[in-house]
């Protein structure tokens, strides 16, 4: 089962309670999973989890994730499935956004192959019809959003980040991306990875898009560098899915767009995760040496933070 924080709380509970009463659930042995770009929580009885925004997203976003995840649902794809009494995306008082599923297990070791397979199958898949209308997505933009946020305080100047991502997308335009353009998860990883009556699916759809494979394939390429790693479960997804995407043309530029995005979105969340902020720094001055291989997370990365990081920007 996932790590669960059970003490939460009446103020952080609110929310959850009034999201389980609006659609007749109880929340009174409600347990907290985890909190990340969504908090979590699992209704065991009803055998429900209820998933809260952490901001005040875009309804139709929402919305247009809940069809997509319904029609993959239909067509007997990997999908972790919504909760069959959800009236849909239920916006709280707040503006925060709750959506219902069914829960499900978490497999205790991820199987890379079955994973690549998954994969494999997804990215087979003809985009989605009209109604879901998924945004194209645009690499270099969704890299660009780290130019928007706040600046974590490590010494560095954003204007870096600013001239490369203009000269990645020099690259990029002349790049025969449209070629291998489909249907795509957008955060595809182990952690997102759940068992349901024994077949792996993938839950967390937020960021799902039609483009380039090479967006879901890079985050587990990135494994043995980033994670620290054996190479061994990464070799065991190439031949679950068929082709090495570190074999694939512009490779280090749409990794170099992955890894930024990554960064973006730990500063997202650092407010409201504090350990989200630990190791930026460490993030960026790997990104400024165009250093590929220093790990982000594990022991080596762990020892190299002395004592707690804050997030601070400027």
């Amino acid at each position: 089962m996932m790590p669960i924080e059970s003490q939460r709380t009446p103020l952080e509970r609110r929310d959850l309670q009034e999201a389980c009463r609006a659609v007749g659930l109880d929340p009174r042995e409600a347990r907290h999973l985890r909190t990340h770009s969504n908090e979590i929580w699992l209704l065991p009885r009803a055998a429900v989890v209820v998933r809260l925004s952490m901001n005040h997203h875009d309804v139709s976003a929402v919305t247009r994730m809940v069809r997509l995840v319904r029609w993959l649902w239909e067509q007997d794809l990997p999908v972790a499935e919504l909760w069959h009494e959800s009236p849909g995306p239920l916006v709280l008082s707040n503006g925060r956004i709750a959506t219902y599923w069914r829960s499900l297990t978490v497999p205790e070791a991820p199987d890379y192959r079955a994973f690549g397979s998954l994969m494999r199958r997804l990215h087979q898949v003809s985009p989605p019809p009209d109604q879901v209308n998924l945004a194209e997505l645009d690499p270099v933009a969704a890299a660009a959003e780290i130019l928007d946020e706040e600046w974590p305080n490590c010494g560095l100047d954003r204007r870096f980040v600013a001239d490369r991502l203009a000269e990645i997308g020099a690259r990029l335009r002349s790049a025969p991306l449209s070629i291998s353009r489909g249907l795509l998860h957008g955060d595809a990883h182990v952690g997102n990875l759940l068992v349901d009556r024994g077949r792996l699916v993938l839950g967390d759809w937020d960021s799902a898009c039609v483009g380039t494979p090479a967006w879901d394939l890079i985050p587990t390429a990135l494994e043995p560098q980033r994670w620290a790693r054996p190479r061994a479960p990464y070799q065991a997804f190439v031949e679950g899915y068929g082709q090495d995407v570190t074999t694939w043309p512009y490779y280090r530029e749409l990794r170099e767009l992955v890894e930024w995005r990554r960064i973006t979105e730990r500063i997202r969340i650092a407010g409201h995760v504090p350990r989200a902020g630990r190791n930026l720094c460490r993030h960026l001055h790997t990104m400024y040496a165009g250093d590929l291989h220093t790990p982000w997370y594990g022991p080596e990365a762990e020892a190299a933070t002395r004592g707690p990081q804050d997030f601070s920007t400027r």
